[in-house]
């Protein structure tokens, strides 16, 4: 349910960064609980986009992201992440 909900809201016209940031971590942390990691993934970059436009950045948002690059083995990726950010 929390996937087509957010996938549905961020549908909406006029989402602000701040609102695209919080909203794709949450269909990311979703996505990933169901296994769906394409989606979650692609969740997790439109995320991390948004908080690198922020004034300030989240990095607990970020955080997520890097939790589930490692659980699946994406080490490397989870690196260039958190050494960028």
């Amino acid at each position: 349910m929390c996937v087509q909900q957010e996938s549905a809201a961020l549908l909406l016209p006029g989402l602000n960064d701040a609102a695209l940031l919080q909203m794709n971590t949450l269909l990311g942390m979703c996505a990933s609980r169901m296994e769906a990691i394409p989606q979650a993934k692609a969740a997790f970059e439109k995320a991390l986009a948004a908080n690198e436009r922020q004034a300030v950045f989240d990095p607990v948002s970020t955080h997520q992201y890097v939790q589930l690059l490692t659980r699946i083995g994406e080490e490397d990726a989870a690196r260039r992440i958190t050494t960028k950010s």
